[in-house]
């Protein structure tokens, strides 16, 4: 459906062992997690690197998965021509997102897939479970 579209991904470390063979996706931010354990003034140094690494990139869609408050503040920071959330009460997402939406109640790979086929509109086909090794 977009055959010269990237896939850029923010993830923790801990998820980037499982899916960095995926052959679908260009680039990896990788936050490492084990920061939140700094002492504040080192944590938010942290923190402002990797906002700083995010950037001066310019996206078409940026899809933020999680109901979390760092995935906002990451899309934040990042240029977009259009932003795409999980709706909640809290009234910052409404000026960071130009859409939020609810969730169906399934498991959180498809509600992944629920949400790309609404902001791509494509039609979401039954996953299909690859794994991706390296020898």
């Amino acid at each position: 459906a977009f055959p010269e579209a990237e896939l850029h991904i923010i993830t923790g470390s801990y998820a980037f062992t499982v899916i960095k063979h995926a052959p679908y996706i260009d680039e990896f931010f990788i936050h490492d997690r084990s920061v939140k354990k700094l002492p504040f003034l080192k944590r938010a140094k942290t923190e402002l690197e990797f906002v700083k690494s995010l950037k001066g990139r310019a996206y078409d869609v940026v899809i933020n998965f999680s109901p979390g408050d760092r995935g906002d503040f990451y899309t934040f920071f990042v240029k977009a021509k259009h932003k795409v959330g999980i709706f909640s009460k809290k009234r910052i997402k409404r000026l960071i997102f130009d859409e939020l939406y609810t969730l169906p109640d399934t498991h959180t790979v498809l509600q992944d897939l629920w949400l790309v086929s609404k902001v791509l509109k494509i039609e979401a086909k039954s996953p299909e479970v690859r794994l991706y090794l390296s020898s």
